[in-house]
């Protein structure tokens, strides 16, 4: 119980704190019930970055769209419509569990993985209005990805923290932001991209080096949702795999998300429980606070100084490589999945160079 309620306020936490991800808690215990519980607190609480510091790892592509709702409806709309999102995507995926459909369809899925992940780098730069920077920043950033991720501890966190946190944090040094409430609203449309999240969610988790939520909507929807609907729609996908990540590890043996590699027994009532009880935390919350500007420098000495624990100097100069493509997206106006090449180029060579061999 113990291990539970420290979870679950460590989870909340950390959704406070730009580029902070589920996986960094990982370290701090060993208990089933600790991850299980932060996992599900934030995959709520991770409003908050998107609210007061526009940041948010999973939910790149969003950031310009939330930011616009922010001004235009307020905090608590984006907060109705992301948890929207998170608790459809917890709630669908029950409906298979200990089915054996993941297993299925994953064995179904395998032989042809390299040539899904082809075709999606291929749409990306396609669907992207600057192809050629597009592309330029997408195998810029595989090639970072590919060094870093053969050669530097915890790569990941340091990558993404320079893609993302770091160019805001900076960006808006100095500037308090202040996001009005606004009024509890609620869209239907954002059910349906809900619902649509959770199904996509279940392929994202058995297509390694796509399953960012950006990527999944860019690359399988003809038509990205607009306004809110977009909000829900990657917040399910994200949710979903959360719970689609627990049955890989149990039904096929694969550990897709870092956060489970410490979780001997997935279980998802636990984890949807958590994420009610922070839905419920958050509405109070967001009604009383209305800056974080004070966490600024810590969360800056927090990622520097995690960089170099991780990886000494080698850390830095990988934090200070991806702030660098962070920011060059950023000012040539290049859409920030760009950077997700990080992801993708060294799953898809990962892929390939074992069949070119044999």
């Amino acid at each position: 119980m113990i291990d539970a309620l420290l979870g679950f306020f460590a989870g909340m936490l950390s959704g406070f704190i730009p580029g902070m991800h589920i996986n960094s808690l990982a370290q701090l215990s060993s208990s089933d019930e600790f991850m299980i519980t932060a996992a599900g607190s934030f995959l709520i609480s991770s409003v908050f970055q998107m609210v007061f510091f526009l940041s948010s790892v999973q939910e790149v592509a969003a950031l310009p769209l939330i930011g616009r709702l922010l001004k235009r409806e307020g905090r608590l709309s984006v907060l109705i419509y992301h948890s929207l999102g998170v608790i459809i995507g917890l709630v669908v995926p029950l409906l298979i569990y200990k089915t054996g459909a993941l297993k299925s369809a994953y064995w179904a899925l395998k032989p042809y993985i390299w040539l899904i992940l082809l075709i999606s780098s291929l749409l990306l730069i396609i669907k992207s209005k600057e192809r050629k920077k597009y592309a330029a920043l997408f195998l810029l950033s595989g090639v970072v990805g590919w060094v870093a991720i053969n050669n530097i501890r915890e790569a990941f966190f340091i990558m993404f923290s320079g893609f993302f946190a770091l160019p805001l944090l900076l960006e808006r040094a100095g500037k308090e932001r202040h996001v009005k409430l606004g009024s509890l609203d609620f869209d239907k449309k954002s059910l349906a991209s809900s619902l649509l999240g959770s199904v996509l969610g279940f392929f994202a988790i058995l297509l390694p080096g796509i399953s960012s939520p950006s990527i999944m909507a860019t690359v399988f929807l003809p038509a990205i949702p607009s306004g809110t609907s977009y909000i829900s729609l990657l917040s399910s996908i994200t949710a979903s795999q959360y719970l689609y990540g627990g049955y890989a590890k149990s039904e096929i043996g694969i550990e897709r998300l870092g956060w489970l590699k410490s979780v001997a027994e997935p279980n998802p009532y636990l984890l949807l429980t958590s994420s009610l009880f922070a839905l419920a935390l958050s509405l109070l919350l967001v009604r009383k606070l209305k800056s974080l500007s004070l966490l600024r420098v810590p969360v800056l000495v927090y990622i520097v100084g995690l960089s170099f624990y991780y990886a000494s100097m080698w850390g830095l100069l990988l934090l200070f490589a991806s702030y660098a493509i962070g920011r060059l997206s950023i000012e040539e106006r290049v859409e920030r999945t760009a950077v997700l090449g990080s992801l993708l180029l060294p799953t898809l060579v990962g892929k390939l160079i074992p069949m070119l061999l044999f």
